[in-house]
């Protein structure tokens, strides 16, 4: 069961990360032209769609971190010290853009 959870912590990681970068770039390609000059336009649209995707990246995160916590505690007490590096490296995704959601927070107002 231990494997399962930490799988499906490892799956759900990277789908956010990937979610996150997707979306960024759709949302960003219409502010250059096709011959690669920047575009003069409103900002507002890449901006909602970067705070969506990172907050879709925030819940991910958050979800596998939960998930390879779980497992964890789920093992025999002499635990692998890198489990607990795979659970710090789960949640660099939350923090990262976690601190980018304040920032872009603060900064709006």
């Amino acid at each position: 069961m231990a494997f399962a959870l930490r799988r499906t912590s490892r799956i759900v990681v990277i789908t956010a990360i990937v979610l996150q970068s997707l979306l960024y770039w759709v949302a960003a390609a219409p502010l250059h032209a096709p011959s690669g000059e920047p575009v003069r336009a409103c900002g507002l649209g890449a901006l909602g769609a970067f705070m969506l995707s990172a907050l879709i990246c925030i819940i991910g995160s958050l979800t596998a971190l939960m998930l390879n916590g779980w497992s964890l505690r789920r093992e025999p007490k002499p635990r692998a010290r890198w489990r607990r590096v795979e659970l710090v490296a789960m949640a660099a995704p939350l923090i990262a853009f976690g601190l980018a959601m304040l920032l872009q927070a603060s900064f709006s107002q």
